[in-house]
Parts: C-alpha cells; sequence; structure tokens
C-alpha cells in the first residue's frame, strides 16, 4: 500500500525526486533572471551608445550655411585682399580641424572653446564687417574649466543668426564668462529683440539636450530679453 501511495501521491515522492524537483526549478528561475539582467544589460548598452551617438553629432554640428557664406567671403577677398584671404582660409581651417578633434572628446576647456568662438566670429566679420561687432570678458579665471564642445559656439551661433543677421545695421555680440563661487555662468548677448521667447532655436535645443545628457546635476539655461538685447545664459554647478 506504502508502496502504491508513493508511485501514484505526489506528496509522498522519493526524497530525492523532491530535491531534483527543487533544483530544477531553482537552476530554470536562475537562467531566467540571467536572461532578464542580461537583455536589461544590453538594452542599456543600446541606449548608452545611441546617446552616445546623439551626443557625437550635437557636438560638432556646425550650421552648414555657415561654411558656404565664409568660403564665398573668402573668395571675394582673393583678388583685392589676398592677405586676408590667406587669413580667412587658416581660421576656416581651424575650425574643420577642431571640429574633427571635438568628434573625439567629450570634454573641452573654456580656453579652447574661445579660440574656436574667435575664429567663428573673425570669418562671419569678414561678411558682415562693420555690421558686427563683439567683445568678451572672461572673469575669475574660467578658462581651464572644462566643458561639452560648441557649448559656447552654439550661444554665439545662434546671437548671430538670430540677431545680428536680422538688424540692417548690424549689432554686437557680447561674451561674458565667469566662475563665481561654485558655479560657471557663460552669457551670450546680442543686440535686438527676442521674438518668441519659447523659440530657442535648433542650436540652443541641441545645447540644452547637450548638457542634460553631459551633467550629472541640473543645468540652468534661460533666455531672456532686456534693453534691446537677447541674453542666452548658461549656469553650471562646479561642485
Amino acid at each position: 500500500f506504502l508502496q502504491w501511495r508513493t508511485e501514484h501521491d505526489p506528496l509522498l515522492l522519493p526524497e530525492n525526486m523532491v530535491v531534483s524537483l527543487v533544483l530544477s526549478t531553482l537552476i530554470y528561475l536562475m537562467a531566467y533572471i540571467a536572461d532578464a539582467f542580461a537583455a536589461k544589460r544590453r538594452h542599456r548598452a543600446l541606449e548608452q551608445e545611441k546617446v552616445a551617438a546623439e551626443l557625437r553629432a550635437l557636438r560638432t554640428q556646425l550650421n552648414p550655411h555657415f561654411l558656404f557664406n565664409s568660403l564665398n567671403s573668402i573668395r571675394a577677398l582673393i583678388s583685392d585682399q589676398p592677405i586676408e584671404a590667406k587669413t580667412g582660409i587658416t581660421k576656416l581651417s581651424n575650425i574643420l580641424r577642431n571640429i574633427l578633434i571635438y568628434s573625439r572628446r567629450d570634454w573641452v576647456s573654456v580656453s579652447e572653446e574661445m579660440a574656436f568662438v574667435r575664429d567663428y566670429l573673425d570669418l562671419e566679420k569678414i561678411r558682415f564687417e562693420e555690421r558686427l561687432r563683439y567683445k568678451e570678458t572672461l572673469i575669475g579665471n574660467p578658462e581651464q574649466i572644462q566643458i561639452p564642445p560648441m557649448t559656447i559656439q552654439s550661444l554665439v551661433e545662434n546671437a548671430v543668426k538670430h540677431g545680428v543677421n536680422n538688424l540692417k545695421n548690424g549689432g554686437a555680440v557680447e561674451i561674458i564668462i565667469e566662475k563665481k563661487e561654485n558655479f560657471l555662468i557663460i552669457e551670450v548677448l546680442n543686440d535686438g529683440t527676442l521674438q518668441h521667447k519659447t523659440d530657442t532655436g535648433v542650436g540652443l535645443a541641441n545645447t540644452k539636450l547637450r548638457l542634460k545628457q553631459s551633467y550629472n546635476k541640473e543645468v540652468e539655461l534661460t533666455l531672456s530679453n532686456e534693453n534691446n538685447r537677447v541674453s542666452a545664459k548658461i549656469k553650471i554647478p562646479l561642485a
């Protein structure tokens, strides 16, 4: 009778069969959990690669119209002002070389970024001539602070495109970079009026995305209009 009950009642399975069943269940659960974690890691890796690809594209982005305009401006100088044309070619070469360098780097110093910005503005000044005026002010020795590539450049390009370019008599662009207490403050001002406060342009939208993905802390980017000047300001916590 006991032998029959053992053979037909699952509650009375031999001890070794119970152990085997438990072990099989545990092995299945462990394999299932391992597969789930592996799938999650693969998904995270894909997401990280997607973000990395987006960052690479964003940090090397430069308005293609700028390149065409620069080449046309330099071409116009070749006959009458060959020295200025040569200088323009050198600056354009510097910009293109730096774009290639930026594509392989996540961070650059403020000093490196400002060298890029100066070349950009000098080339734009060939096109705008006296319609474009600019100045820069660095406060608190921020030169060696690391920032994502094209952070300052995107603000400056936006100021030229949406500010100076839309004014009949041109205007001024002012760059103020300050290390203040535990913050790096980058502000670019341009003459003009902000037409739509929520319309920051592609350049500023990309800057917001890049800053969000580059820092594990809150970074402020604000756009405001006061006294016929537009201000784009970034406030980055350093601590």
